[in-house]
């Protein structure tokens, strides 16, 4: 469950119970902290006040919100919330997965979710181009391999048999394949000494390649 300095009231009271009863991860900022139901009280003369009545109280805990808020399992602030949510729940996948296949399937979607994440981030070090440049294969099985190379200046993409594309910087490490749609993105990073290539492609899975040594 998500939440922000902006989560209030009923929403910090289901975050608070599913929290104290275990039955969910609390991603993001400490809550605002109220527990309190007020009832209004009219002074007259177009004066009111509001008097707490109620509070909430879990029956577990025994304790309250209220002043407080409720504080996350993660904290990672409002904006990347989301995206750290979903890296946990891949990550909890990829975990249980039977085979490296299935856990290369997983890993694809982290290094996209990382791409995104950091294409969004100013403090993202761009890979050099020398360090792109060059023939990617499959980490997991066998498929077709794909080639970067400097053309007039600028990254290009080949596969075999297909249309070579110029690639357009989206931010950080990532990168769109000029001519085709929004989707259509390489991404790179240096992971274990080596740089890795993730071709999305919206119609077959995501794999991701290494850069040969050869």
């Amino acid at each position: 469950m998500l939440t922000s300095i902006r989560t209030f009231s009923a929403g910090e009271g289901i975050a608070y119970n599913l929290q104290a009863l275990k039955r969910a991860v609390i991603v993001g900022e400490t809550t605002a902290g109220g527990a309190t139901s007020p009832r209004r009280v009219s002074l007259g003369h177009q004066f009111e006040l509001r008097v707490p009545v109620a509070t909430g109280v879990n029956p577990i805990t025994k304790t309250s919100w209220e002043g407080i808020g409720v504080k996350p399992d993660v904290p990672v602030e409002e904006s990347i919330a989301l995206s750290k949510a979903h890296t946990l729940a891949i990550e909890g996948l990829r975990a249980a997965a039977a085979n490296d296949r299935e856990r290369s399937t997983f890993d694809s979607i982290l290094m996209k979710i990382q791409s995104i994440e950091e294409a969004a981030s100013a403090s993202t070090v761009r890979l050099p181009t020398a360090d792109l440049v060059g023939a990617y294969v499959p980490v997991i099985g066998a498929g077709t391999t794909v080639v970067i190379f400097e053309k007039d200046g600028q990254l290009t993409w080949h596969v075999d048999g297909a249309q070579e594309r110029a690639l357009l910087h989206l931010g950080g490490n990532r990168y769109q394949r000029q001519g085709l749609p929004s989707g259509f993105t390489i991404s790179f990073r240096a992971k274990s000494g080596r740089t890795e290539l993730l071709m999305e492609d919206p119609v077959r899975p995501s794999v991701i390649r290494a850069k040969s040594k050869s």
